[in-house]
């Protein structure tokens, strides 16, 4: 995966720049960039964007990812923060909605519908965060969910810096493999971000994994980004409430 580690290398960095030279931009706009962007430059990597709903736009996740290896397969739900560089942070981490608490959504849809739950946080970067390589200076950066609200949610409001938040997550890049380490995917999620994975019922069992790809993802992996017209209404129940997959493949 060198080359997909570089491709969203060179996209994070981009969202950087961009948030520097743009602070007012949308997390929508960065969001539907950045997802086409990595998949116009890999084959591996495929995209599909749905119709926007109001409900897609308040549910606790952003779109679903699917990372696919041989044997089997990797669901995430990712829900998009823009980071205020100064400020508090809080009021965009604990957003509330029609549906309650954001964050919380996320969390209990994670168990009924056996995914990883995650955020993206879009930012200056700059600050330290959990990469063992130090890379300051993307714009894209990974936290597990429930590191998140175990340390910022539930003991109640507290002032939030774009530095705390960074402490908690990994630069996008490293999701696509760190080149300094010979180490796979299982074991770097465990070492990141082992409260995403593990149920929270029983440590035995591993949150996020499939044996078994659903019917709307093996269309997207044979399809790739010329997927037909009807393939959200076909998979519509599928993908309730969702703005977008991703489908990264790791198949040998």
């Amino acid at each position: 995966m060198k080359r997909e580690y570089k491709v969203a290398r060179r996209a994070s960095r981009h969202v950087r720049k961009w948030i520097l030279r743009q602070p007012a931009v949308k997390e929508e706009s960065i969001t539907d960039w950045l997802l086409d962007d990595i998949s116009r430059h890999s084959r591996k990597i495929f995209y599909k964007a749905f119709t926007r709903s109001e409900e897609a736009r308040e549910t606790g996740a952003d779109w679903e990812w699917w990372i696919v290896y041989s044997n089997y397969a990797f669901k995430m739900r990712v829900q998009a923060k823009k980071v205020k560089a100064k400020g508090n942070n809080y009021a965009s981490i604990a957003h509330t909605n029609r549906y309650g608490l954001q964050i919380e959504k996320l969390l209990n849809d994670a168990q009924a519908k056996n995914f990883a739950p995650f955020y993206a946080l879009y930012s200056e970067g700059g600050a330290k965060t959990q990469c063992a390589n130090r890379i300051l200076d993307e714009g894209v950066y990974l936290s597990g969910a429930y590191q998140l609200n175990n340390t910022f949610i539930l003991n109640g409001p507290v002032n939030i810096k774009a530095a705390d938040l960074l402490l908690k997550s990994v630069p996008l890049s490293c999701f696509f493999g760190c080149p300094n380490a010979v180490v796979d995917f299982f074991s770097f999620l465990e070492r990141y971000f082992l409260q995403e994975v593990r149920k929270q019922s029983s440590l035995e069992k591993l949150q996020g994994f499939h044996e078994k790809l659903p019917a709307y993802v093996s269309f997207v992996l044979e399809a790739g980004v010329e997927t037909s017209a009807s393939f959200e209404a076909e998979f519509a129940r599928d993908m309730e409430g969702m703005n977008g997959i991703v489908v990264i493949d790791r198949r040998a």
